[in-house]
């Protein structure tokens, strides 16, 4: 199982600070594993443990909620629709 959820980088991280954060995952596997912050999958354990230290220090309040792929934008890349992505960007918001 692979594990593709998008962690905020140092230097935007006080952007989510005491904020709520939905992450849309299209993985009930991988959603379990974040709600839980663990696995029985060592190397998906040390992701989700990764994770969670990065929800702790932002201090945000995470819902996780699953999203049928077909409907996930972070999938467009992988489905050669790369135009659509590019079509979407002017309409994401910027900190």
């Amino acid at each position: 199982m692979a594990h593709g959820a998008p962690l905020p980088d140092g230097g935007r991280s006080h952007c989510f600070a005491g904020r709520d954060v939905i992450h849309y995952v299209d993985n009930f596997g991988a959603m379990a594993c974040l709600v839980k912050g663990d696995s029985r999958d060592s190397d998906i354990g040390r992701l989700a443990h990764v994770m969670s230290a990065i929800l702790v220090t932002t201090q945000n309040r995470p819902w996780f909620d699953y999203v049928r792929s077909q409907s996930n934008v972070a999938d467009l890349p992988s489905q050669f629709e790369l135009e659509q992505l590019l079509d979407l960007i002017p309409t994401f918001r910027h900190y």
